[in-house]
């Protein structure tokens, strides 16, 4: 066994023969990658905001743009991993990332700080989607510890952005150097993919051509009771997640931390996040998920609020212990069971699944902050995709019970 899988403890029993040892590293470092590089420019948004001069809804159109790019290219992307080579996907995608950040490090303006990030929304989504589908496939009969390790993995990409960002700032580079330095890496990264084998898409020969495959596989996940219920777990989790959009401008501009101070808490959350994934790991060896996701809501229903109106900057840390350690269960329960809830056609629900971007989250979250104010809309956001997620994962694990 590779050194790789002894740290994620992933065992060769009930892993797919059709993955090699270096194809299942490199997809599992596929969030890894796309946390690195969206953490470390998700951290510099204040940076961005006072470089070019930005409102909030301008910050909040980068978001958006990425997401109307992803809406275009993820949805044909994500049902061809379940009827065309993986390699290609996953290599495209890592060189649209790798381009991307290398272009917002050299970005002369607000116009080509924009489209870096449309150029993000071409890569991000091939990239993820498809590492996600080979990480449950390798490991059909455990979805769930097998993408709970791919996020503990991902956390760790997401605790060094800041830490990145924090020690530029400290060693008083500037951050364009940075971005440039992870672009370059992530193109290193497409090529190791390019030059590694993946297994083959498992065609079920429902279908004789790609494009009725293709149409055949939605049809079954939207027909799918239980495909749609974690669907809408996902969905819900989305809404909790924009109110976090400008977490690290309301850490700057609303609490009065520097930009290095809010890359630091942003690396404190990130620790709290592994440990809230070694308890779900040990969580299932012991009862599995059931009953995670409504407990979790339950508790960012109530501490999302009280994160943003804390007063000073000790009580809001000792929150946001709690509150990163529940809303970190949301993603992987959520993700690992829409996947596995329609074996062979995981694609297909990647598919649907991207067109949550029809919804305009970030740039609504955008005006409302700019309307309202930014801790206000947090706390509504926050409180509205904490009920949400409440609401939707209970009918899900209803489902998931009669079904069993």
């Amino acid at each position: 066994m590779s050194r790789f899988h002894r740290l994620l403890r992933l065992p060769r029993e009930g892993r797919s023969p059709a993955v090699s040892d270096r194809a299942l590293g490199l997809s599992f470092s596929g969030r890894f990658v796309d946390e690195v590089l969206s953490g470390t420019w998700s951290v510099l948004m204040p940076t961005f905001r006072s470089h070019f001069g930005l409102s909030l809804v301008q910050v909040g159109l980068l978001d958006q743009v990425l997401s109307w790019v992803a809406l275009v290219i993820e949805p044909p992307a994500s049902l061809l991993i379940d009827v065309r080579s993986r390699r290609v996907l996953l290599t495209f995608g890592a060189i649209c990332v790798g381009l991307s950040t290398l272009l917002m490090g050299l970005s002369p303006s607000y116009a080509a700080l924009v489209a870096a990030f449309a150029v993000y929304g071409l890569g991000g989504g091939p990239l993820t989607h498809t590492a996600d589908v080979v990480n449950i496939e390798a490991y059909p009969d455990d979805p769930e510890r097998a993408f709970g390790r791919a996020t503990s993995l991902d956390t760790i990409g997401a605790m060094l952005a800041p830490g990145l960002v924090a020690a530029t700032g400290w060693l008083q580079l500037d951050w364009r150097i940075l971005l440039v330095a992870l672009g370059a890496g992530a193109l290193g990264y497409a090529w190791a993919i390019a030059a590694t084998p993946f297994p083959a898409p498992a065609r079920d020969g429902e279908a004789h051509h790609v494009l009725a495959e293709l149409r055949a596989n939605v049809r079954l996940v939207l027909r799918d009771h239980q495909a749609r219920a974690w669907l809408a777990v996902l969905l819900a989790f989305d809404l909790f997640e924009t109110a976090m959009l400008l977490k690290y401008v309301f850490l700057v501009e609303e609490v009065g931390l520097s930009q290095a101070q809010a890359a630091l808490y942003g690396v404190a959350e990130q620790a709290v996040d592994l440990v809230a994934l070694a308890w779900l790991d040990r969580r299932l060896d012991r009862s599995g998920s059931s009953g995670v996701l409504p407990w979790a809501a339950g508790a960012t229903l109530v501490l999302m609020p009280a994160w943003v109106l804390a007063p000073g900057v000790p009580a809001r840390l000792l929150i946001g212990i709690p509150l990163s350690f529940a809303w970190t269960l949301f993603w992987p329960i959520g993700k690992a069971r829409s996947l596995a809830s329609m074996p062979g056609r995981a694609g297909a629900v990647n598919a649907v699944t991207t067109l949550f971007v029809l919804l305009p989250l970030p740039i609504a979250f955008g005006f409302l902050a700019q309307r309202i104010g930014l801790g206000t809309a947090m706390a509504v956001t926050g409180v509205a995709g904490s009920i949400a997620v409440l609401v939707t994962s209970r009918v899900a694990e209803r489902g998931q019970a009669v079904r069993r």
